[in-house]
């Protein structure tokens, strides 16, 4: 891509037989290969820290593919299965519905759900939340007519936040 940056990910032995391979150095590392902590990225040395911080604790590894679950939707779509069975949900998908919020910024609900009343309403999963995420879903829940739901997994229980402001005014 023209003015991306691409990150490499290496351990010394990687950027070793790439230089090999290539003749050229393109970095060297910091550390020794036994210990197995440098990142090797765009000719500059980067650490991995010997100890996270407890936000980094909390934070995924990586990205998980478009329309792959990570283990708290995969819990809450089993959550939903079992309210599907009983007749309290008519229909629902995972990140089926993407709104646009402003330019180059969209918010992807995790499950859109219609309840067998016929309430439709936008579901955000998350184990923690961060408050970039409570920003977009509050952004979101002000520009459209839908029911927000904050959803978190506390042991064997959901907590469920409305963020819909408007909710049960309109009629």
């Amino acid at each position: 891509m023209v003015g991306a940056i691409q990150m490499l990910r290496w351990t010394p032995e990687q950027a070793e037989a790439h230089q090999k391979k290539n003749g050229k150095k393109t970095g060297t590392a910091l550390s020794s290969p036994k210990e197995n902590k440098t990142v090797l990225h765009q000719s500059q040395e980067l650490v991995i820290p010997e100890k996270l911080t407890p936000k980094q604790r909390t934070q995924a590894l990586g990205r998980l593919k478009e329309g792959e679950m990570n283990k708290t939707e995969d819990a809450y779509n089993k959550y939903l299965k079992l309210r599907y069975s009983a007749g309290e949900v008519l229909w629902y998908g995972f990140e089926k519905i993407k709104l646009k919020l402003a330019d180059r910024t969209f918010y992807t609900s995790d499950f859109s759900v219609l309840l067998s009343n016929g309430q439709f309403e936008l579901h955000e999963v998350k184990g923690h939340w961060e408050e970039d995420a409570r920003v977009k879903i509050k952004v979101a829940a002000e520009q459209f007519p839908f029911r927000f739901i904050g959803v978190k997994k506390d042991g064997d229980n959901w907590i469920f936040e409305d963020f819909s402001p408007w909710y049960g005014t309109l009629l």
